[in-house]
């Protein structure tokens, strides 16, 4: 089968990684660099925009004016519960409309001018980046993606991509949950390593332990005869590969100033350098004993040369370690399920590596040396499941199969199921928030009720959408707010979730309709 129209994408944190079809396989398609993921950083030098590894290179040396980590702030506003605390880790200059302080522009200077972009503008040049890649590799236009998602992300976060998709003159065809792609991956890659003749419909609860950029999460999913259903997930932003850097960045920063007798945290760039040589340190952590930092001219002409040991990391970092294996008792909570019914944990995300957090999984499901995959790429297997759903779509479309190792195998199309990743409610008259399709709902959902006047002589109706788990309706993010002026009262109204996790909600005594 021949699939080269639809490209699969992990949009990450860091690095962004594009999949396609190809002679019969899965393909990572590599960068002009080489590269088999692109650094999702896009900045301006003089009149030049740089996005990838070009980019990357200019964090050192041009740290105001290099945007990184623009999928934190896709969709997010300045009155947003982490927006203060993400912002103080960026060296550039974030700011807010001039007629809406609640919407984030970046600041740079560009072609001699100051000029203020968007995250969406950001995200666009990064995916533009991507798409190139792809069509280099394959050697022809691609116009259509499934395009990877965290389990958290909102209605607004979702939206927000797929514009800046759409910019960047992709069509996105289906967004899939990331830990719906790193299980798809795995079940793809089972599934070819079998005949058409072998049994594989035995059930088995796969979980996907993430431990990347943006923080920690973890899901469950249940396979059976190649159907996947994910059936709970849990997630927390405290933990991330970000904070163990920033562990080793405050251990150097001591280290420096306490040698130097000087404060190196007010320069930008030597931040900057520090930063880039910690996160290096970290990997080459995962792989040495030991590893060695070299910074010419950190600050003030001074140079840098020291070095740490793992143990000594791994001690520094006990915390972040603990707290990432919280993620995986807090799932078993939720899903009513002990460790032994666990068959298997995958491990995404870069922070996965770490020596002690795969000995801290290991001894929390005692020991039992066969319950972590290690096989898969952490860094790339998002955009290889997510390729594999793009062509499972293609497949559907031509009326062909999957066809995986020379045997025509039917993958079951998707997921069987995925899963609402938050809830979604009303504010009632005292400001609580009443869910009507909770978090973790299986998709395709639908839930209709009665909504009323809360009070005598009122007219019209009011309703107030909020997506969030807080109590307090106005903890939430707000979808929108809606009046019906002179509605029958009472009024049924219908919020409905479909494959592509749009919400549309309608009232056909109202005659209303609209979808986010």
């Amino acid at each position: 089968m021949t699939n080269n129209n639809i490209m699969g994408i992990d949009f990450g944190t860091h690095f962004a990684c594009v999949g396609i079809f190809k002679n019969e396989r899965i393909e990572i398609c590599p960068n002009q660099q080489g590269n088999r993921t692109t650094p999702s950083v896009v900045s301006f030098v003089g009149d030049d925009k740089l996005v990838g590894d070009e980019a990357k290179a200019q964090m050192d040396r041009n740290p105001q004016n290099t945007i990184y980590d623009v999928k934190r702030l896709l969709g997010r506003k300045t009155t947003d519960e982490l927006f203060d605390h993400e912002v103080k880790k960026l060296s550039f200059k974030v700011t807010t409309y001039e007629d809406n302080n609640e919407k984030i522009e970046f600041q740079v200077n560009y072609k001699s001018n100051v000029v203020t972009l968007t995250p969406i503008e950001i995200a666009t040049n990064i995916l533009e980046q991507i798409k190139h890649t792809a069509e280099t590799f394959i050697g022809e236009p691609i116009k259509k993606a499934v395009i990877s998602v965290p389990t958290d992300f909102t209605e607004k976060q979702r939206n927000d991509l797929k514009v800046a998709a759409t910019n960047a003159g992709i069509k996105v065809v289906r967004m899939i949950h990331e830990h719906s792609a790193v299980a798809l991956a795995y079940g793809y890659d089972q599934v070819k390593e079998c005949s058409e003749t072998t049994n594989v419909s035995k059930e088995s609860n796969v979980m996907v332990f993430d431990l990347g950029g943006s923080g920690v999460s973890a899901s469950m999913i249940r396979v059976r005869s190649k159907l996947f259903e994910m059936i709970g997930n849990v997630s927390d932003h405290t933990v991330s590969g970000e904070h163990f850097d920033h562990v080793l960045v405050q251990h150097f920063t001591q280290e420096f100033n306490k040698k130097y007798r000087c404060d190196m945290t007010e320069n930008a760039r030597s931040k900057a350098k520090l930063k880039s040589a910690c996160e290096k340190a970290k990997r080459n952590l995962s792989n040495m004993t030991q590893a060695a930092l070299e910074i010419d001219s950190l600050y003030d002409g001074r140079d840098f040369f020291t070095n740490i040991t793992r143990a000594r990391f791994e001690d520094m970092a006990s915390g972040l370690i603990k707290g990432s294996i919280n993620a995986v008792s807090q799932l078993l909570e939720k899903c009513n399920m002990t460790k032994e019914q666990v068959d298997k944990v995958l491990l995404v995300g870069g922070a996965s590596r770490i020596p002690s957090v795969q000995n801290q999984l290991l001894s929390f499901f005692d020991n039992r040396q066969d319950i972590l995959e290690r096989s898969m790429n952490q860094e790339e297997v998002v955009a290889y499941g997510t390729t594999v759903q793009a062509t499972i779509l293609s497949a559907e479309q031509t009326n062909q199969s999957l066809n995986c190792n020379k045997s025509n195998i039917s993958m079951g199309g998707h997921f069987s199921a995925q899963f609402t990743p938050t809830t979604i409610g009303i504010e009632d008259s005292t400001g609580k928030l009443i869910p009507i399709i909770p978090s973790s709902s299986i998709i395709p959902c639908k839930r209709t009720f009665t909504l009323n006047t809360s009070s005598d002589n009122q007219e019209n109706l009011n309703m107030a959408v909020y997506q969030g788990s807080a109590p307090l309706a106005k903890d939430n993010q707000l979808v929108s707010r809606f009046i019906f002026k002179s509605s029958p009262t009472p009024i049924d109204i219908t919020f409905e979730i479909d494959n592509n996790k749009t919400l549309l909600i309608k009232s056909e005594q109202a005659n209303y309709s609209i979808k986010f």
